[in-house]
C-alpha cells in the first residue's frame, strides 16, 4: 500500500510540473516577422524535392495566407509587404476566399484555387525558443466537367531559434492528407 501511495504522489507530481511548464508556451505572442520567419522555416524544411515530388505542390503558386495565420498566433499584423518578410521562397497573398467552392467531394467548382496552393500556419506548442506549428496545403484538382476535388496536406513542423535568432526547421512530425 505503501509503495501504491508513493507512486500517486510522484505521478501527481510529475503531472504538476508538466502543467506548469507548459502553461507559460500557451501565452507566448509572436511577432508579425517571427510568425513570417517560422513560415519561411517551416516551407523551407519541409517543400523538400521527395515532398514537392509526392505532392507537386511545387508546380503551383503557394499563397500564404497571412492574416489567417497571424491570427492563429496572436500576432499584430502591421501591414509589412508580403515580399519585405524575408521568404526565401516566392508566395503570394492568399486568403479563404481562395476557398470558396470548393470541397473533397468535387461538388463545387473551385475556381479561385485551381492552380495554386493555399498555405497557413497554426501553433500547436510555443515558447521564446521553440516551436511545434502545423503547416497546411490546400489545392485543387480539375475533374470531369466543371467538378474539382480539394486536397489538404498538414504536417506538424518543428523549429528552433536561439534566443531572439531565426527560426530554424528542426524535423517534421505528423503528417495528414485528405
Amino acid at each position: 500500500m505503501k509503495t501504491s501511495l508513493l507512486f500517486f504522489l510522484r505521478s501527481c507530481a510529475t503531472a504538476l510540473m508538466l502543467v506548469a511548464n507548459a502553461l507559460p508556451a500557451q501565452d507566448f505572442r509572436a511577432s508579425s516577422k517571427s510568425v513570417a520567419q517560422m513560415a519561411d522555416a517551416a516551407l523551407d524544411g519541409v517543400l523538400t524535392p521527395e515532398f514537392i515530388r509526392l505532392t507537386a505542390i511545387e508546380e503551383r503558386t503557394l499563397r500564404f495566407d497571412r492574416q489567417r495565420t497571424m491570427a492563429a498566433f496572436g500576432a499584430n499584423d502591421d501591414a509589412t509587404p508580403l515580399a519585405t518578410l524575408g521568404f526565401r521562397r516566392s508566395v503570394n497573398a492568399g486568403s479563404k476566399e481562395l476557398l470558396e467552392g470548393c470541397n473533397q467531394a468535387g461538388v463545387g467548382e473551385c475556381t479561385k484555387l485551381i492552380g495554386s496552393t493555399y498555405v497557413h500556419l497554426a501553433p500547436v506548442s510555443m515558447s521564446d525558443t521553440n516551436a511545434i506549428v502545423w503547416l497546411h496545403f490546400v489545392s485543387a484538382a480539375k475533374g470531369s466537367g466543371k467538378r474539382a476535388f480539394m486536397s489538404t496536406i498538414s504536417t506538424q513542423v518543428h523549429l528552433a531559434r536561439a534566443g531572439a535568432g531565426a527560426w530554424r526547421f528542426v524535423r517534421t512530425g505528423l503528417s495528414s492528407r485528405s
